[in-house]
């Protein structure tokens, strides 16, 4: 019985020292972790129209300045891409001159560390908003990218309110309406006696038809005040398209004051009246001496 006891603590310390020994074995180390892989950055400076380019001119260039850092690796390649598509080569200048691939390898060693270029982009040619990115790649094959969107409106080409023409203008020297409105074209009579409120009128007489106009008393047309100049020489009728232009041609006008008589009209005459607030040009286009007085009447253009 002693000796089985004996046996047994012998085989108890055996296994007991085998488990310390397997038990205090360090752990096989762990790898190194990857280094980390910075990607390098792009970055637009232009300050002028920050991330949105409005324009009205189709096929222009811009130039936008563009700064590139590495980050882990060298730089490899810039890509410029319109609305998802490869940029051509045509349509867009690194440092003032045409590429010629795309993407564009970078080849200098100190530009492999970083570079800040003039890029110019050339705008689409057709009237909507378009997305340029420039997307940058290093030797790692990290990318960053930056993009500017491009908004090309189609021009104005007027902001007037009216322009028509073909308003007759009677000779207010028979019973037909002398007036004129200068905001509608409806003849109105010149008559104080009457309800209607031209803006000028015709000065007659029946003998001898004159050819000359003045602006509305307040008897005539007391809702408005008009203000009649005759023009500068050199204003181009159909060449004004904008209200500015008409105010300026009003500030530029001789002023014909109520009860004096303009000029003699001859076809092609221009005036300028300020009707309120509202700047109106007109044109006298044709002057018909009719065979009876009742059928003398100018035609007119206006616009405001």
């Amino acid at each position: 019985m002693f000796k089985n006891l004996m046996k047994f603590a012998f085989l108890f310390m055996i296994g007991a020292t085998i488990f310390s020994t397997v038990g205090c074995n360090p752990d096989d180390p762990l790898p190194d972790p990857e280094p980390v892989k910075n990607p390098p950055t792009i970055e637009i400076l232009t300050t002028g129209f920050h991330d949105t380019i409005v324009t009205t001119d189709t096929s222009s260039l811009f130039t936008l300045h563009v700064k590139v850092d590495t980050g882990s690796a060298a730089i490899k390649t810039l890509t410029l891409y319109r609305e998802g598509t490869k940029l051509e080569l045509d349509n867009f200048r690194i440092k003032g001159e045409e590429p010629s691939a795309n993407p564009i390898l970078i080849a200098d060693a100190n530009e492999k560390n970083g570079f800040t270029w003039d890029v110019a982009i050339r705008s689409q040619n057709t009237y909507d908003t378009q997305t340029y990115k420039l997307e940058v790649a290093d030797e790692n094959g990290k990318t960053d990218d930056a993009s500017i969107v491009i908004i090309v409106n189609e021009p104005v080409t007027s902001d007037l309110t009216f322009n028509d023409s073909g308003f007759k203008l009677y000779n207010n020297g028979t019973s037909n309406k002398g007036g004129i409105s200068l905001l509608d074209g409806t003849p109105q009579s010149a008559s104080t006696s009457s309800s209607d409120e031209p803006h000028i009128y015709d000065r007659g007489p029946v003998n001898g038809w004159d050819h000359k106009i003045s602006p509305a008393t307040p008897t005539m047309s007391p809702n408005y005040t008009t203000i009649l100049k005759s023009v500068a020489a050199g204003v181009d009728y159909d060449a004004t398209s904008f209200k500015a232009d008409i105010e300026e041609i009003f500030n530029n006008g001789t002023e014909i004051p109520q009860g004096a008589k303009s000029d003699e009209i001859t076809e092609g005459t221009v005036f300028v009246a300020k009707v309120n607030d509202t700047y109106v040009l007109f044109r006298f286009d044709t002057i018909n001496n009719g065979a009876t007085h009742l059928e003398d009447y100018y035609t007119l253009s206006i616009k405001y």
